[in-house]
């Protein structure tokens, strides 16, 4: 190693990443957080943003999550997530590097959908799950599936009564 000597003992310099090319070839940056002579091994190979990861004395494996609010080329573009824009939720299923494009938008619950690099078409169907009608041996339908139409479903009765309400039971009557 190199040494500078100031009025006393010389201090021996050993930046080990001036001696390997693993980390550039790969794309990632050396960073050897002690350049003392004696300190032998610690240099590491760090993944270049948006990408994370870092390894000691070797390459990295990288991760890269499309969702992550610092990764300026994947979702989040331009005005902010798109997930996030649309009120979803972005989820990164494969967060290997090499791996682009597989980030989904997921429908914020009650409402269901997904959509891959894209924000989804969400649904909302008021009778999943509503008891209400079917309690009553009435049907439940709802007409207008947009998570922006709500309490639109309506409960029908069952033949042969008559008899149909929005949002709540019917009074089944028998024409």
């Amino acid at each position: 190693g190199a040494g500078v000597h100031v009025a006393g003992v010389a201090e021996c310099v050993r930046d080990e990443c001036a001696e390997t090319t693993l980390c550039s070839d790969a794309g990632q940056v050396c960073e050897d957080p002690n350049t003392a002579a004696a300190s032998l091994h610690d240099w590491s190979c760090v993944c270049a943003p948006p990408q994370t990861g870092a390894a000691v004395a070797h390459e990295a494996t990288c991760s890269l999550n499309e969702c992550a609010a610092v990764c300026a080329t994947c979702a989040n573009t331009g005005a902010g997530n798109v997930c996030v824009g649309a009120g979803q939720r972005c989820v990164d299923g494969n967060l290997a590097a090499q791996v682009t494009g597989d980030w989904t938008c997921e429908c914020a619950a009650p409402a269901t959908g997904a959509a891959t690099g894209a924000a989804a078409s969400c649904t909302l169907d008021e009778c999943d799950g509503n008891e209400a009608c079917e309690s009553e041996g009435q049907t439940c339908h709802d007409a207008d599936t947009s998570p922006a139409s709500t309490s639109d479903w309506t409960c029908t009765c069952a033949l042969p009564s008559v008899g149909v309400a929005t949002a709540q039971t019917a009074v089944c009557t028998i024409d």
